[in-house]
């Protein structure tokens, strides 16, 4: 593919011992190298060296000296996952985080290292699986703590919005029954001030009492023959009613 280059700098193929100069040479995730004419003829599932399992995707082109590393580092860790806590003293923790750098030291020159890890592993067989298993609950603990967070961010985001939105109606229906009760004290204020279209306005009862208060009635003079000095039957009662005070019609 894309990805392979020509290795000049390697010590030849793990397989056949070809040198770099004449074939090209690919390196597989354990570190071993192997030449195209090998990839192309021969199985490779684990590595023929050191056993690891491998596949041929996983065969790539060499990487930087930093690249590899990290990578040889990376693949040591999932069997060297051994803390402080694993040993009986702190001499036997410093001469194990030894160990691993000497195993990262080797594996990058391309010394074989099979033997040493598979001795590790039976020898802390019990460990390497306990911290195993802790480090993957640890992983799943962080990603659970993570999508929660993520689902309080959200709902804290949706209940600002909602109180947001809550808010607004709240000051728009405040606004709204200003706006209606300023128009409704402007038509009251209108229909008292609009004249009578015929007439004058009815008078309420307490304006009549007061008015029949201030009346007297007058009664229209005899006439002659009329009355009862006359002789004859009473007059009617054909008088004026007005103002106490006025002068007489």
């Amino acid at each position: 593919g894309s990805s392979i280059r020509i290795d000049v700098a390697g010590d030849g193929c793990s397989f056949c011992r070809a040198p770099a100069q004449k074939q090209k040479l690919l390196v597989a995730r354990c570190g071993h190298k192997f030449c195209t004419l090998c990839l192309d003829t021969k199985t490779f599932e684990p590595c023929p060296v050191c056993k690891m399992p491998i596949s041929r995707s996983e065969i790539n082109a060499p990487d930087s000296e930093l690249q590899k590393e990290i990578r040889i580092r990376k693949q040591l860790a999932v069997d060297f996952n051994l803390s402080e806590s694993d040993f009986a003293s702190l001499r036997e923790y410093n001469d194990y985080l030894e160990q691993v750098e000497d195993l990262v030291d080797q594996r990058m020159r391309g010394v074989d290292v099979a033997t040493q890890l598979t001795q590790h592993r039976e020898r802390y067989r019990e460990q390497i699986r306990a911290n195993a298993d802790a480090k993957a609950r640890r992983e799943r603990e962080i990603v659970q703590q993570i999508a929660n967070e993520r689902r309080e961010m959200e709902e804290r985001r949706l209940a600002i919005i909602e109180a947001e939105r809550l808010e607004a109606a709240l000051k728009l229906k405040q606004k709204e029954d200003a706006i209606a009760s300023l128009e409704k004290g402007a038509a009251q204020a209108a229909q008292q001030q609009t004249p009578a279209t015929s007439g004058s306005a009815p008078m309420g009862a307490s304006k009549l009492a007061e008015s029949a208060a201030h009346m007297v009635y007058v009664p229209a003079a005899p006439t002659s023959g009329t009355g009862i000095l006359g002789g004859g039957a009473p007059p009617p009662m054909t008088g004026l009613v007005q103002p106490i005070g006025a002068a007489p019609r």
